[in-house]
C-alpha cells in the first residue's frame, strides 16, 4: 500500500517556515549534505523470502497476519479471564500499580478457589523526581501488570516498557484484560513465545507511561525476584537473525511516501506527510485524536532495517532528519542516505538504517524532510507507529 501526497508549496498564502527549524536545518544540513547529495542508484535486492505484515492506518492497528495453527494447550497455560480475577481486583482511588499474582505467597500455587492474588501498592516520588512503585511478587508469578488511575483524573492509555542493559528500553506486547464493573481497564498479560498464550511478567524494572490530559505520566516499577530483590537489567532477547540492512536494500517499488525496508525491498507505510508532532499529539493520533494530526502509520514489522521517505520527481534534498518520540530519543542519530529509484523514473529517495544493520526497535518515529523540485521549496514530516507485536486475532 502507497499514500500519494500533493506536496505543499511554501510560499504566497501559505505559513513559512518556522524561522527556529530554519536554525536547526543549518546544523542538519552540515551533518547530512554530504551522504543526501549527490544522489547513488542502489541495484536491486532479491525479493524477500518472509512475507510481511501490511501495515495500517492509525488509529486501528496493522491487519492480522495469516492465522497459524497453535498447539493444543492445557488449561493452566490460557490466560486468565476477568472472570477469573474480579474476585480479588479492589477499587483504588489513587495512582498505583496493581499485580494479579497467581499462586500465594510462600507456595509454588495455590489450589482453587483461592488462585489469584492482587498486589497494589500506591506510586511514590523518589529522590530523584521519578515516581516509582515495588511490586512484591515472592513465589506467585506476576500473570497481570496495570496503574490504578484516581476518579478525579482521566488516563486514555497506557505503554509499558521493559528496562535493558544501557538504559535501553523494550516496548513490551501488553494486551489488555477486559475490565469488568470495577472500571480497571488498565491491567495486561503479556503474550508469550511461540506455543504458549502467555507468559509471567518476569521480575526487573518497567517503565509505564500513561497517556493523561495534557501530558504523559511515566512511572518506574521494580517486579521483585523470589528474595524481594529486584534484579539489575540485562541484554534483551536475540534480535531477528539474517535481516538485510537498509544500505543493502532497494525501495523501488514504493511510489511516493514512506517506507520500511524489510528483507532487502520497500514496504510503504501508510503515513501522511504534515507538520512534526511532538510524543503526546503523535500518541493521540494513533487514536484518532488531536488537533488536526497527520494520519500516524501503525504496522508491525521485526524485520524492518531501516525508514525512509520516496520524494517527487527532480526532487532535490536540503534536509532530512530522523527522531524517536517514544520510548526515548536516538542516540547516536543515523545518518541520512540517497538514493535514486530504479523503477520509479528515477525519483529520489532518502534513508535510514538501523544501527549496525539490526532491525529498527518498536517505538515512535518521525522523518522530516525540506526539498526542492521543479514547483519549488517544500517541507514535511512522516510518523510511524513500529508495534511490538502483531495485532491480536479477531
Amino acid at each position: 500500500m502507497s499514500v500519494d501526497f500533493e506536496p505543499a508549496r511554501l510560499g504566497g498564502r501559505r505559513r513559512r517556515v518556522d524561522p527556529v527549524l530554519v536554525g536547526v536545518a543549518v546544523v542538519g544540513i552540515a551533518l547530512v549534505a554530504a551522504v543526501v547529495k549527490p544522489w547513488e542508484a542502489i541495484p536491486p535486492a532479491p525479493a524477500p523470502s518472509i512475507a510481511v505484515v501490511t501495515p495500517s492506518i492509525a488509529p486501528s492497528p496493522s491487519p492480522s497476519p495469516t492465522p497459524t495453527a497453535r498447539p493444543t494447550l492445557p488449561p493452566a497455560a490460557l490466560p486468565p479471564s476477568w472472570d477469573d480475577i474480579a474476585s480479588v481486583v479492589t477499587a483504588h482511588d489513587a495512582w498505583g500499580v496493581r499485580a494479579i499474582l497467581r499462586g500465594s505467597r510462600g507456595t509454588d500455587d495455590a489450589p482453587a478457589p483461592g488462585r489469584y492474588l492482587e498486589d497494589w501498592a500506591p506510586t511514590r516520588t523518589a529522590s530523584d523526581g521519578r515516581e516509582t512503585a515495588i511490586v512484591e511478587r515472592d513465589d506467585g508469578s506476576v500473570v497481570g501488570l496495570g496503574v490504578t488511575v484516581p476518579r478525579a483524573e482521566i488516563a486514555q492509555d497506557v505503554r509499558i516498557w521493559r528496562v535493558r542493559a544501557d538504559d535501553r528500553l523494550e516496548w513490551v506486547d501488553a494486551r489488555q484484560i477486559a475490565s469488568g464493573p470495577v472500571g480497571d481497564q488498565f491491567l495486561y498479560l503479556q503474550p508469550g513465545p511461540s506455543g504458549s498464550v502467555y507468559q509471567a511478567w518476569e521480575p526487573g524494572e518497567y517503565r509505564i507511561d500513561v497517556l493523561v490530559e495534557g501530558g504523559i505520566r511515566r512511572i518506574s516499577v521494580g517486579v521483585t525476584g523470589r528474595f524481594g530483590v529486584v534484579p539489575a537489567p540485562h541484554q534483551p532477547p536475540s534480535a531477528p537473525s539474517r535481516v538485510v540492512a537498509a544500505v543493502a536494500s532497494d525501495p523501488s517499488g514504493v511510489r511516493v511516501g514512506m517506507f520500511a525496508t524489510v528483507d532487502g525491498v520497500g514496504v510503504p507505510l501508510a503515513a501522511e506527510i504534515g507538520r512534526p508532532l511532538d510524543e503526546v499529539d503523535a500518541w493521540l493520533a494513533t487514536k484518532g485524536e488531536g488537533p488536526s494530526a497527520p494520519t500516524v502509520a501503525a504496522a508491525y514489522l521485526p524485520r524492518a532495517t531501516g525508514l525512509g521517505v520516496m520524494l517527487t520527481t527532480r526532487a532535490s534534498v536540503q534536509l532530512a532528519v530522523l527522531s524517536r518520540l517514544a520510548p526515548t530519543p536516538l542516540y547516536p542519530v543515523p545518518p541520512a542516505r540517497g538514493g535514486i529509484s530504479s523503477t520509479q523514473g528515477q525519483v529520489p529517495f532518502i534513508l535510514f538504517g538501523a544501527r549496525d544493520g539490526d532491525a529498527m526497535a518498536p517505538g515512535v518515529y518521525a522523518i522530516s524532510v525540506s526539498w526542492t523540485d521543479e514547483t519549488g521549496l517544500h517541507a514535511g514530516t512522516w510518523h510511524v507507529e513500529l508495534l511490538p507485536g502483531p495485532p491480536p486475532s479477531r
